[in-house]
C-alpha cells in the first residue's frame, strides 16, 4: 500500500506505508521533509459512547470505592499502614530477579531483550530513509558496529532463521502474491500496456512518441516494484502520473542508463578497437557482455534506491553483487526467465503470421507472461536489498 507525501515546494511523492515518520529529500528543490501518513477523518458516532450507557449502574457498583477512599483520607496519618511487601517481589508476591523482567527472566545489561548489545547513539533497529525518491548511497565504508546494523531482525533470530532462508521464503511466496485481486488487476493493466506498446511499433512518428511514453511508464513501474519491495511492501505499486519529466522520462533514462553502464566495458573495447585499428575476438566481446548482464541487477538496484547514478562505482557494484552470491545467482535466474521467453517469442512469432487468431492469442499470452515475469524479477531484486542490505558496502540515507 502506498501513501502520498508533499514537499513544502508542492511536489508530491509516493512512498510505501512503512516509510511513515522517516526523512525524505525532494528531488526538485532538495528540501528534507518528514513523510506523514494520509490523515483520515474520524468516523461519525452513530450511537452514544459505551461510557455514557449504564452510568448509574457503574456509579452504584463502585460507590463503595468512593466511601473507602473518603474514610482512608479522613483517618489519622499515624494509623495508615501499608501492606507488607516482600523485598524483591511485586504486589502479587512474585519474586522478581534483580536486573530482570517481571517474570524473572534475566535481561542482559546494556542490550535489548534479544541479548544483543546496543551501541551508544543508536540501536540495531535504525531504519533507512524512505526509498523511491529520497535515498542515496552514502560515500565511504560503513562500519560493522551493532548500531549501524540495518537488519530488521534480532541477532538470535537471524541465527535460527538466516537471511538466505527468509529470502527464499519470500521469493517463493511472490508467486502467491501475484494471485491476490489487487495485484492481479495491476498485472492485467501492465500486460495491456505491453500489448499497446507492441502495436505502437507499427506507427511512424506518433508511434515512436507513444512507445517512449509507454516505455517510460513501464520503467517507472518496474523501478517502483524494486523500491517498494525493498521497503517491506508486498503489494504491487499503483502508478499515477503527475509529471511527464519525473514520472516518465527520468525513469526511462535511468533504465536505459543502467543497460548502457552494464554494456560499457564491451563498448569501451569496441571503441578502442576502432580508434587503434586492432581487431578484438568475438569471445572477448561475449565475455564482457555476459559480465555486464551479470552485474546489471546490482546496477539497477543502486539506481532504484538512490534515484540517481552517483553511487555507481565499479567496486560498489561488485561488492553489492557478491554480498550474497547464492541469492544473487538465483536472482539472475529470475531475470533470465523473461529474456528466454522473449527469445522464444521472437523465434516462433513469424511462423504464426498466417494465422491471425493464433498470432493475437500468442501476443496476448506473451504480454501477460512478460508482465508477470518482469514483475517477479524486479521483486526479487527488491527482496535482495530487503534481506541483505546489512552486507552492502553502501547504505541508503
Amino acid at each position: 500500500m502506498t501513501i502520498t507525501a508533499r514537499c513544502p515546494c508542492g511536489r508530491e511523492y509516493r512512498f510505501p506505508e512503512s516509510a511513515i515518520g522517516r526523512q525524505a529529500r525532494c528531488r526538485k528543490c532538495g528540501a528534507v521533509f518528514t513523510v506523514l501518513g494520509n490523515a483520515e477523518p474520524p468516523p461519525i458516532p452513530l450511537e452514544p459512547a459505551p461510557s455514557q450507557r449504564g452510568c448509574r449502574r457503574t456509579q452504584e457498583a463502585y460507590a463503595w470505592l468512593e466511601e473507602f477512599a473518603q474514610a482512608e483520607n479522613d483517618a489519622p496519618r499515624a494509623t495508615r499502614t501499608a501492606p507488607p511487601v516482600a523485598t524483591g517481589s511485586d504486589r502479587y508476591r512474585h519474586p522478581v530477579a534483580t536486573g530482570g523482567d517481571r517474570y524473572g527472566r534475566p535481561v542482559a545489561t546494556g542490550g535489548d531483550r534479544y541479548r544483543r548489545q546496543v551501541a551508544t547513539g543508536g540501536d540495531c533497529y535504525e531504519a533507512t530513509a524512505a526509498m523511491g525518491d529520497s535515498s542515496a548511497p552514502r560515500r565511504g565504508r560503513r562500519g560493522r558496529t551493532p548500531g549501524n546494523s540495518f537488519d530488521d531482525e534480532p541477532t538470535d533470530f537471524a541465527v535460527r532463521d538466516p537471511a538466505g532462508k527468509r529470502f527464499m521464503r519470500d521469493l517463493l511466496g511472490s508467486f502467491a502474491l501475484m494471485l491476490e485481486p489487487g495485484n492481479l488487476v495491476t498485472l492485467l493493466i501492465i500486460a495491456f500496456l505491453h500489448i499497446w506498446m507492441g502495436l505502437m511499433g507499427y506507427g511512424l512518428l506518433l508511434g515512436f512518441i507513444g512507445r517512449v511514453i509507454l516505455g517510460g511508464y513501464l520503467c517507472a513501474y518496474y523501478l517502483s516494484v524494486i523500491t517498494e519491495t525493498a521497503g517491506g511492501e508486498d503489494d504491487l505499486p499503483s502508478m499515477r502520473v503527475t509529471s511527464l519529466l519525473d514520472d516518465i522520462l527520468i525513469p526511462l533514462f535511468q533504465m536505459l542508463g543502467t543497460a548502457l553502464l552494464a554494456m560499457s566495458p564491451a563498448l569501451v573495447v569496441w571503441i578502442g578497437s576502432l580508434i587503434y585499428g586492432q581487431e578484438v575476438s568475438s569471445t572477448t566481446y561475449k565475455t564482457l557482455i555476459i559480465t555486464g548482464v551479470f552485474f546489471w541487477p546490482a546496477i539497477v538496484l543502486i539506481v532504484a534506491i538512490a534515484s540517481s547514478i552517483r553511487g555507481l562505482w565499479p567496486h560498489t557494484v561488485i561488492r553489492t553483487a557478491l554480498a550474497a552470491p547464492l541469492a544473487y545467482l538465483l536472482l539472475w535466474v529470475f531475470l533470465l526467465i523473461p529474456r528466454g521467453a522473449e527469445w522464444v517469442i521472437e523465434r516462433n512469432l513469424p511462423a504464426l503470421t498466417g494465422n491471425v487468431r493464433a498470432a493475437i492469442g500468442f501476443s496476448i499470452a506473451s504480454a501477460l507472461w512478460s508482465a508477470v515475469t518482469y514483475t517477479l524479477a524486479m521483486r526479487a531484486i527488491g527482496l535482495y536489498y530487503r534481506h541483505f542490505k546489512h552486507r552492502f558496502p553502501w547504505a541508503a540515507e
